[in-house]
């Protein structure tokens, strides 16, 4: 089992620094772009397909297995808007603002917040209400953030 863990993460940390490597390298215009979602695509193919195998692992009736399912969801929710959305700019060669590829994007994050909740009820911590109110403050400011950078100004019809 040991050997597996350790196979992965040398896959991920390959993928890492290829994906890098392309990146900054600014080689190849559209070219770079093309590696650079390829990259990107393997990376939440193989994180999907890890969660999948923890969730077997776990099963459904625990909690973590529950948690976990919920994560694998919001990765899978990223992929396939991330597919989508290159396929519109790629293949299609129409803006993709707005497209369904948002939907799948927008819908990881609840996905997420629900796989962090079951997880952080799991370990029945008992916090006090600063606390609660603090991180249902970072919470909220999250949500703001993403929904100026990922709704508002992709859709900004003002701006150029």
């Amino acid at each position: 089992m040991r050997k597996k863990a350790y196979l992965f993460f040398v896959l991920l940390l390959l993928l890492f620094s290829a994906d890098m490597s392309v990146s900054f390298s600014g080689y190849g215009g559209a070219q770079n772009d093309l590696y650079r979602n390829l990259f990107l695509f393997v990376g939440q193919l193989v994180t999907v397909a890890c969660g999948f195998y923890a969730i077997r692992m776990y099963g459904m009736r625990s909690v973590t297995g529950r948690s976990l399912a919920f994560f694998t969801a919001g990765f899978l929710s990223f992929l396939i808007g991330g597919a989508l959305f290159s396929y519109y700019d790629a293949r299609l060669t129409v803006s993709p603002f707005p497209s369904p590829a948002d939907g799948f994007i927008l819908l990881g994050y609840p996905l997420f917040f629900v796989g962090l909740f079951l997880e952080l009820r799991k370990k029945s911590l008992f916090l006090q209400t600063g606390t609660k109110m603090l991180m249902s403050f970072f919470a909220l400011l999250l949500a703001v953030i993403v929904f100026y950078f990922e709704i508002y100004v992709p859709y900004d019809m003002t701006s150029s």
